[in-house]
């Protein structure tokens, strides 16, 4: 993945953490007023992440920015775990659990266990 501005950091984290904590991405008057930067920063900013392909825009509405998900690679860029489908987690679970109970079975479950979670 081609590497972040410390700005496109800043906007990223701030897209991150509205996802995690209300389900939906910031509006771009939201991340100015939360970053101290223009409107028109954000939109930049928001734009090189896309071409990028750490992000990925939707519309519903008016809002453009009110759905984005972000790739494995933006997880990555924030030092975030990757929140996977569910049911590959499941799969992952279970696949910890059927292995033979070694000194390290405990761990790999408990590993697979907490990959499931999705953390804010």
């Amino acid at each position: 993945m081609i590497s972040l501005t410390e700005r496109q950091l800043q906007v990223l984290k701030v897209v991150e953490r509205s996802i995690c904590i209300t389900g939906f991405a910031p509006v771009t008057s939201d991340i100015a007023s939360t970053l101290s930067i223009s409107s028109g920063a954000v939109v930049s900013a928001m734009t090189g992440l896309e071409l990028k392909g750490y992000i990925k825009r939707g519309t519903i509405g008016k809002s453009t920015y009110r759905t984005i998900k972000l790739s494995s690679e933006a997880y990555e860029a924030l030092g975030l775990p990757c929140k996977q489908d569910p049911k590959i987690a499941l799969a992952k679970i279970i696949e910890a659990w059927d292995a033979p109970h070694s000194p390290a079975w405990a761990d790999a479950l408990e590993a697979s266990i907490e990959a499931a979670r999705v953390t804010c």
